[in-house]
Formats: structure tokens, sequence, C-alpha cells
């Protein structure tokens, strides 16, 4: 099969990027610079942040390169980090998997061993195997980026779902749940150079399954802090004014327990009359809408709650930028407690103080941040966090301040960028050109 950077490669399209454009002093430098390929288990353009601003924006600022494999997601997207190898929807869903994995096969079997300093594949278990094989034969390091426990969330929607959502289905979650994670803890994972985990908890829940912990490095979610800022300027809303404003950003699913917010700020309620409940954004569907609004008036918050609706990231973060203090909620969960939730550090990169439930990294930035409370799941507890923040309008300066700082040094997409840029560089060996 031709190489991946010719426009003959087949079964995707080639998005022209900026390096196909650049000088030849320009294309010197992308040659010295490490370069990886990325096959990416999210669509192009992706709205995951640790894919676009991670590894299309910051980390070619400390010189890696990522020619990114993806599926075709809607019109459009920039990607400046380098080229862009796309596949497409067909209107069977059911042959999207397949044809999904054999792109990600050619890709690999397209890729030239003078162009990339590391192959690097982000939670395609099936793939990976293919990966370390290719990686192997190319005289490159594997590496294997886990965002999430994929095959253990199969395993679950497989179980409490079962054969309703059709057989067929239900033999696809299934295998991929059991299979998946055997080829994870069998081969994919042992066999790796290298293994990028979300968070500390990741990390010691894989050790403690026998892989080496000097070969696992947690990445964590982190914010743009060129698209969260303290100047935001702060949207008028008439049902806020002269309020106390606890706000909430994010999607209103039942599994995240958003009504307990609810509790929280009737209870709120009972020492501040003037408290209302911003929730930025909405359950996903109609019947969850019904039931989020229903919620309100069954928790007695009746009056005290405004939700926007989806709103664009810019008027979402007007919004919030109306907030006197900010709400992080992660119920504990098996599968939950081993990620790094964003909202929080969103809230700390615009300088707000934050109340946030017990979760492991939750706990680990309020603790290192000095930028909030941490409470466990209870109304009275998480109540008493928020009404100490709205009685206390110094103290709430004081932490707003120590949260964007935190935020800059430890969980910004440059500062992570920086660190895992100086990783790359023990472990991978340079292209000699493209």
């Amino acid at each position: 099969m031709p190489a991946m950077d010719q426009d003959s490669y087949s079964g995707a399209e080639r998005i022209e990027t900026i390096n196909d454009a650049a000088q030849p002093s320009d294309r010197r430098t992308a040659r010295s610079a490490t370069r990886l390929l990325f096959i990416v288990d999210t669509g192009f353009p992706t709205f995951r942040a640790d894919v676009s601003s991670l590894f299309g924006t910051y980390l070619p600022r400390h010189g890696v390169l990522t020619d990114l494999v993806a599926e075709a997601d809607g019109d459009g997207g920039t990607w400046e980090a380098g080229d862009v190898f796309l596949t497409h929807r067909r209107r069977s869903r059911l042959r999207l998997p397949l044809r999904g994995f054999f792109h990600d096969i050619g890709a690999l079997w397209g890729a030239k061993r003078n162009r990339y300093s590391a192959i690097q594949i982000r939670n395609k278990v099936f793939a990976s195997v293919f990966g370390i094989l290719r990686a192997r034969w190319l005289g490159i390091p594997f590496y294997y980026w886990m965002s999430f426990p994929m095959a253990d969330a199969a395993l679950r929607v497989a179980r409490e779902r079962g054969r309703s959502q059709g057989f067929l289905k239900w033999l696809i979650l299934a295998t991929a749940g059991y299979a998946g994670r055997e080829v994870l803890n069998r081969f994919v994972l042992p066999w790796a150079s290298h293994v990028f985990v979300q968070s500390d908890k990741m990390k010691a829940d894989l050790a403690a399954q026998g892989i080496d912990p000097s070969r696992m490095t947690p990445v964590p979610m982190g914010v743009d802090p060129e698209r969260f800022r303290l100047d935001t300027p702060a949207q008028p809303d008439p049902r806020l004014s002269g309020r106390h404003v606890i706000a909430y950003l994010g999607t209103c699913e039942r599994m995240r327990r958003i009504d307990f917010l609810f509790e929280v700020v009737a209870a709120v309620a009972a020492a501040d009359p003037l408290v209302t409940l911003l929730i930025i954004g909405d359950a996903p569907d109609g019947p969850d809408q019904a039931w989020l609004r229903r919620r309100v008036d069954e928790t007695g918050a009746t009056g005290r709650v405004v939700i926007t609706g989806w709103l664009p990231q810019e008027a979402a973060q007007a919004h919030l930028a109306t907030a006197d203090v900010c709400l992080a909620l992660m119920p504990p969960d098996p599968l939950l407690d081993s990620t790094t939730p964003t909202k929080l550090v969103e809230y700390l990169a615009m300088g707000k103080p934050v109340v946030a439930n017990d979760h492991p990294d939750q706990r680990k930035v309020i603790d290192e941040s000095g930028a909030g409370f941490c409470t466990d799941l209870d109304t009275a507890r998480y109540a008493e966090a928020v009404g100490k923040l709205l009685s206390d309008p110094a103290l709430r300066q004081s932490m707003a301040s120590r949260g964007r700082t935190y935020v800059l040094e430890n969980r910004s997409y440059d500062t992570i960028a920086r660190r895992l840029a100086a990783t790359y560089e023990k472990f991978a060996r340079r292209p000699t050109g493209s």
C-alpha cells in the first residue's frame, strides 16, 4: 500500500494542512521535530480538547507534530499539527466499526520508517495489536493512550441494557467488552512501549493489575487558558439580577445526579434567600429534560433554578462569568473515579471558587490549589460549603486568585504539552525525513 503521505493512500481523504504549504525552512523544522502517527477514537473535527488543543495547538509549539487518523464527523476543521487522514461513514452503522478498523490497519501499513518517531493509538484496543507489531517492524516505539476504561464501559452497557437493544448490538457490545478487556490486559498494556493514562487513580488501578508503574504516565484533562479567561464579559440576565449565583456548566444526564444540586440550593436558601442555581446546559433529550424540570419542583427548589438550555461555548462562558461560586459534581462510580473532570479546572481558569464533591482528581486539585472546598456527596455538608463561600467575599477572592495560578502552572494545555513533549523526547526516535 502506498505511504500515508501520498495522495493515493486508499480508503482515506487527505486534508492539506499548514505543513503542505510550508516554506523549505519550515519543512526542515518539521522533519527535525518529533512526529507521531496518532490513531484516535474520536471524529474529526473533534470536540475533545485533549486531542484538538493538546495535540493540535500546543504540542507543535514544543516540537511535537502529529499526523491524525480519524473518522470524518462533519465538514470543515483544520489541523495545523500535521496531516489528517479520514475515513467516511456509510449508511449502515453496523459496518462502521469494521470500516474504521480496516482504515486504521491501512494507516499503520502505510506508515513510513523515516517519517514517524512513534505510533500512538487512543483507546482502540484491537487496532493497537497491529500498531504494536507495526511499530516493532519499523523499529519505533508504540504508545497506548488510555483516556477511559472503554472495555469495562461496554460490558456495563451490555449488562444493563441486555438484549432489549437487539441481539446484534448486545453481541457487539459484549464481545467488545470481554475480548477488549482480555486483549488490553494480556497484550496491549504489557507490550506497549509506554502507556499514557488519564489520572493517578488509573495508573494505580493498572499497577494493581501488574502493569509496571514506570511505564505509565498520567496526562490529565486540562484547559486552554486562551479560551477560558479572567476577563470574560458577563452576560446580563434579569433573572439573576441582585441574586447570589451558584453555577453548574455541563450536561445534565440522570447518571450525573444533577438533581442533587437542586437539593443543595434549597438547603442553602434556608440561610440565604437570595441564592439562585444557574444551570448552563441541559439534559440530552426531551424525556430527561422533562425529568430535570420536574425534579426542580420535587426537591423544593422552585423559583431558585435557572436553566439556560444548550448554548454556544462563548455564550456559556459569558453566563458562567456571572457566578459567585461554581459547582463541580462527579458522583462516585468505578468507571468515573479514574477520570479527570474538565469542568473543575475550567472554573478555576476563569477565576471562580469551587465546591466539589469527593472524587479522586477533584480532591487532588482542590487540595493542591486551595481554590475551593471538597465534600462528600451529602446535601447538608455540600450546602454548608456553598454557604460559607457566599457569605465571605474575601475568601472567594483569595480562592479565585489561587485557582487561576494553579491551573496555569499545572493544568493548562501549554504546561501539559511541555511536560508531555519532554516525555516523548526521552523515548522517541526522530524521523530522518518526510
